[in-house]
Parts: C-alpha cells; sequence; structure tokens
C-alpha cells in the first residue's frame, strides 16, 4: 500500500508541475499579448494624434484659402467684366483674369446687355451692312433719284 501511495504521490506531484508549467506558459503568453496590446494602443495614440493636427492644419488652410479668394460682389464683376469687353478684351482673356468660366463671361456680357442702364452706356457695335440690305439702299437711291 506504501507503493501505492508513492506512486499515487509521484503522479500527483508530475500532474501538480505539469500544471504549474502550463500556469507558467500561459502567464507569458499572457504578458506577451499584454505587450503586444500596449504597443497597439501607443501606435493608434499616435495615429489618432497625427490624424488629428493633420486634421486641424488642413481646416486652418481652407479658412485661409477661403478668406483670400471670396468673390467680390456680383456687381462689381459684372462691371469689371462689361469693362473689359468695351476695351476690346477677347472673353478668354476676361475669363483667365477674373478666374471664371468663359461661359460664365457670356453669361456676364449678354445680362449687361439687358439691363436700361447697361443698354444707355454700352458701346454699340458697328452694323456691318449685309447684300441684301446694300441691294435695298441701293434700289431707294435709284427709285428716288428718279423721283427728283
Amino acid at each position: 500500500m506504501t507503493i501505492v501511495l508513492g506512486v499515487t504521490g509521484i503522479v500527483m506531484a508530475c500532474g501538480l508541475a505539469g500544471l504549474a508549467w502550463q500556469v507558467r506558459a500561459q502567464q507569458r503568453t499572457i504578458d506577451r499579448v499584454g505587450e503586444r496590446l500596449g504597443q497597439l494602443l501607443t501606435g493608434i495614440s499616435i495615429l489618432t494624434d497625427t490624424t488629428e493636427s493633420g486634421l486641424h492644419d488642413l481646416a486652418l488652410e481652407l479658412e485661409r484659402t477661403a478668406a483670400a479668394m471670396t468673390k467680390p460682389p456680383r456687381a462689381v464683376a459684372a462691371r469689371r467684366i462689361s469693362g473689359a469687353a468695351r476695351r476690346g478684351h477677347s472673353v478668354q482673356d476676361i475669363a483667365a483674369a477674373e478666374q471664371v468660366s468663359e461661359g460664365e463671361v457670356r453669361l456676364q456680357l449678354a445680362l449687361a446687355r439687358k439691363t436700361p442702364r447697361a443698354r444707355k452706356d454700352a458701346v454699340v457695335a458697328p452694323k456691318v451692312a449685309t447684300p441684301r440690305a446694300t441691294t435695298r439702299a441701293r434700289r431707294d437711291q435709284v427709285a428716288h433719284a428718279d423721283l427728283r
């Protein structure tokens, strides 16, 4: 019976040693996971700080450029466009100078021609005689000459 108790004690000691070895292995694994989580949290913290500072800088830059690029009131821009057209500048040159599209320049010129004040100030382009109008004018001159 002593032998049985001795063998049982040795088996229990081996089981206890195995259990202790597994507990230490699990503890090392938990420690490694804890270290990796710490590194991951540090990385996320650095990434968050970098993103926040980058977005803050981006917002400041957008505010700065938006303040610099505020467009003047439409009436001022329309007068500048009309004045440039009166001075003989091309639509492309006006669009480049005003930083708008050529269509916007054409629209502003068309609107300027339709307003009563603009019609009063507008430069009237000389009428080009068409062949039909020229023929009609000659016919009228001949008809008036016959009446005299």
